[in-house]
């Protein structure tokens, strides 16, 4: 679907990505630790060096802690009221933060 809708592919002509885990395609879905673990096989990295971005407070940021990344919280309403982990507007604004505008 991404190559499809021309977001992003692993390779071809657009926006290439180092890799692609759909928790659906591989039948685990987060927070299991299995699609975040691997992620980190795929691109050879440590949790530690590892930020992972997501709208979900139980997917995506409970997941992510609990495999020992850092979890960004997209929360463009600002209902998490959860201090321990970080949260950003949107996910422009999370990019802009890191590489700037």
């Amino acid at each position: 679907m991404l190559s499809r809708t021309k977001m992003c592919c692993v390779d071809g002509d657009l926006v290439r990505v180092a890799a692609i885990i759909d928790s659906k395609a591989i039948g685990i879905e987060k927070p299991d630790p299995r699609p975040f673990l691997i992620a980190l096989e795929a691109l050879g990295v440590d949790p530690e060096s590892c930020i992972h971005v997501g709208d979900s407070l139980h997917s995506d940021v409970v997941g992510a802690v609990n495999v020992g990344m850092t979890a960004i919280h997209v929360d463009p309403l600002h209902l998490c009221e959860d201090i321990t982990h970080e949260h950003s507007n949107s996910f422009v604004d999370f990019v802009d933060k890191v590489v700037g505008p």
